[in-house]
């Protein structure tokens, strides 16, 4: 390796020694020499030495033979073989061209420059910046990367809390849209079997009113109408089939109600150990961002958006939500089918109904 390397010093550095003219050949003991002399020039190693004398260090192992390693080390410097290990690690890391990769990394120590490995390469200058890696110990910084390591944890836990709980919530909406449309059913059928059950009875209303008719008509006439007896007895038939019949899908309603009623019962449990298991997850998430260090702003802040996030769906979950919900739609859709039964009734029962209705409402508004 025929090169010459510029060994102008960082501005804060002590003097350094001149390279080898250019057209001096570059032989190990050259090299040593240089090495000798940086070591000797920085009192307090910073980084930029550490690099050059990596970079040198390098190049002598390029030049010196097979197996001569560890006796030029003992011979041309005063490292260990782990020491120049670290020296060549800090030039591969930091100075692969010939100014430094990390200008502004310049002036902190070989120690924490060799920490700051553990950052990504992207951050590393700005993660230093922010600790003020220059001026700390080696065991505040490695406290500092290890509190950084342990808030990105953090972070990443609470986005996988919020996934899990955006899939459990999906299962208890659609838990909850299920006994909608069931109750839905329930009533549409009730409000059938309403309609159903007025019409049988206005038929028996008119077959009465004809038997009184006929009754009331000359014997010559009502001789040739059907007997009186006959058609009372086909009404009472009709009248007690009808009754069985509505009685029956009365009774189907009933179990239906029962059935819905169990199910809102479910979703309210699910809400509420849905909640407490929120809860947990978000006490959790709180301590880990309560503990989080302050060298990793942006990552801390995330966290703490994301446990605001949290707090506000845990508040949309509350069981005393859901069960509102649920009977405010169970209350809409009796109050249409009473309307529905509403039109159907004699005028004079319709007014009596309507004022009923008008002065449930007015006590509802005063309770509210």
């Amino acid at each position: 390796m025929n090169e010459s390397y510029d060994l102008t010093p960082h501005p804060s550095a002590s003097p350094t020694p001149s390279p080898q003219g250019e057209g001096l050949r570059r032989t190990p003991e050259a090299v040593g020499a240089e090495i000798r002399k940086l070591t000797e020039t920085a009192k307090y190693m910073t980084l930029w030495y550490a690099v050059e004398i990596g970079r040198r260090l390098t190049e002598a192992k390029e030049l010196v033979k097979h197996g001569e390693w560890m006796d030029f080390l003992a011979k041309e410097t005063e490292f260990s073989s782990s020491s120049a290990s670290r020296f060549m690690t800090a030039f591969r890391e930091y100075g692969g061209g010939e100014k430094l990769n990390f200008p502004t990394l310049g002036n902190i120590s070989v120690s924490n420059a060799l920490r700051l490995l553990a950052v990504p390469e992207e951050e590393r200058e700005s993660f230093a910046a922010e600790v003020d890696a220059a001026h700390i110990s080696t065991r505040e910084l490695e406290a500092a990367i290890r509190e950084r390591d342990e808030a990105k944890k953090a972070l990443a836990e609470a986005e996988q809390t919020m996934k899990e709980f955006s899939e459990q919530n999906v299962e208890l909406t659609d838990g909850i849209a299920l006994a909608e449309a069931q109750m839905e059913a329930s009533e549409k059928l009730r409000a059938e079997l309403a309609d159903e059950l007025a019409g049988t009875r206005s038929e028996i209303a008119a077959a009465k009113r004809r038997i009184a008719e006929l009754e009331s008509r000359p014997i010559d006439v009502a001789v040739q109408e059907p007997d009186p007896t006959e058609i009372e007895r086909r009404a009472a038939e009709i009248a007690k089939e009808a009754g069985a019949a509505a009685e029956k899908q009365i009774q189907q309603l009933r179990e239906e109600k029962a059935a819905s009623e169990a199910q809102v019962r479910a979703a309210e449990e699910k809400a509420k150990a849905e909640r407490d298991r929120l809860r947990e997850k978000l006490k959790a998430a709180e301590d880990r961002l309560s503990s989080a260090g302050a060298e990793d702003k942006a990552a801390a802040d995330k966290l703490r958006g994301e446990v605001e996030a949290l707090k506000k769906q845990l508040a949309m979950s509350d069981a005393a939500l859901v069960t509102f919900k649920l009977r405010f739609q169970q209350w809409q859709e009796a109050f249409k089918a009473a309307m529905a039964a509403l039109v159907r009734l004699p005028e004079g029962t319709k007014e009596k109904c309507k004022g009923a209705i008008l002065a449930q409402l007015e006590n509802w508004k005063e309770a509210v």
